[in-house]
């Protein structure tokens, strides 16, 4: 249950840092949660007391049948239980609910930022193509290249995520510039890779 508890309160976190839930609605999640917490650690603390008194009893009984006190023991543990139970499942279930709005929420992140990085990489090749004129005194051969940080693809075997670095021959650069090829296609013949 306390681990549930914990799964959700990182997802609640998540969901923050993804965008997907405002400050207020993280704090009502995790006003929510701090509940289920507190409601569970009152509930082992009573099941602690009940856990002590079965042992005082069964140490005190040696052989004397007091069943009145054994029958409220009994009695007070089953209703501990049912407290628990249904604090767990609500516990479990908001972890999945969470979890799962989680995974969709980084998947939309990743696939938003995905195309804020192809939408970059349009508008630069539209600005290399305007001001592709700067480089007119670079002989035409000569080769522009642009590391983008951070923004290649994700090697495998580690969490690192390499850099893009894209590769422009100055002809073609000069083709763009004075129109005789758009930006989509001077972005076609450039050479790209992952480093």
């Amino acid at each position: 249950m306390s681990n549930a508890i914990q799964q959700a309160a990182d997802s609640a976190r998540s969901l923050r840092a993804f965008g997907d839930i405002d400050d207020a609605g993280y704090e009502e999640l995790r006003i929510e949660l701090e509940g289920m917490r507190e409601s569970m650690n009152e509930n082992l603390s009573r099941l602690r007391e009940v856990e002590e008194e079965i042992i005082e009893v069964s140490e005190s009984r040696n052989g004397n049948s007091d069943n009145s006190s054994v029958l409220d023991i009994e009695s007070r543990l089953n209703d501990l239980m049912e407290n628990l139970e249904p604090l767990r499942n609500r516990a479990l279930a908001k972890s999945e609910e969470l979890k799962i709005r989680t995974e969709i929420a980084e998947k939309s992140y990743i696939a938003s930022w995905q195309e804020d990085v192809i939408l970059f990489e349009e508008n630069l090749y539209r600005t290399i193509c305007n001001y592709g004129e700067t480089l007119r005194a670079l002989p035409l051969l000569e080769r522009v290249s642009i590391i983008l940080t951070g923004l290649g693809e994700e090697v495998e075997d580690s969490n690192r995520i390499s850099d893009k670095i894209h590769v422009i021959v100055n002809n073609d650069i000069q083709k763009c510039q004075n129109g005789s090829i758009d930006f989509s296609e001077l972005r076609g013949r450039a050479r790209q890779y992952s480093y």
